[in-house]
């Protein structure tokens, strides 16, 4: 048991090291996380059938078993919260939605952003949709503004894809309550 267990546990070891060269998307980080489980689960029938051999007690295996059970569950919950986020399309972690509408508004020519949406479309590729208020008299300016948005983006936020609408100041949106009083 203790020797095909160290097998295991050397074929386990040399694929989570192929695999951590490789941890862009989900998949391989998942194939990461069964690998690691699997090289876990190793060392524990390791230690567990030395620990028998030498004492008799029989219990530690059911022990070692929970043991590893735990942290491979702790693992998966973590990666599920991931997929979930992306599945529901919520804002990435590590991405907040005020530094993000800060950044924009401090771009010369941008007078105020809203309707601001960030998402992940995979976990390596996150992705901006906003409406973008421009003063009227940066109008001319439109192409510069959106390309030093998009390049805070993708410096700040590893935001590299973006869909920007461009409004001038002043510009009422069909379906928009208009004030009566005036």
């Amino acid at each position: 048991m203790i020797t095909i267990a160290a097998i295991g546990l050397i074929a386990n070891l040399l694929s989570a090291t192929v695999l951590s060269e490789r941890m862009l998307n989900l998949n391989v980080k998942a194939a990461f996380l069964h690998v690691v489980g699997d090289a876990l689960s190793s060392v524990g029938v390791v230690a567990a059938g030395i620990i028998m051999f030498f004492t008799r007690l029989y219990l530690i295996d059911s022990i070692v078993s929970i043991m590893v059970g735990a942290v491979i569950v702790f693992g998966t919950g973590k990666m599920l919260r991931e997929v979930l986020n992306i599945l529901l399309e919520g804002t990435p972690r590590g991405i907040s939605l005020g530094e993000v509408v800060q950044t924009i508004k401090s771009i010369e020519g941008v007078v105020d952003v809203h309707d601001v949406h960030v998402l992940s479309i995979t976990s390596y590729m996150h992705y901006l949709g906003a409406h973008l208020v421009v003063g009227r008299n940066e109008l001319g300016r439109i192409h510069e503004i959106l390309n030093e948005v998009k390049r805070a983006l993708a410096e700040r936020y590893r935001i590299d894809h973006s869909t920007l609408q461009i409004e001038a100041e002043g510009y009422k949106e069909v379906g928009e309550v208009h004030d009566t009083n005036v």
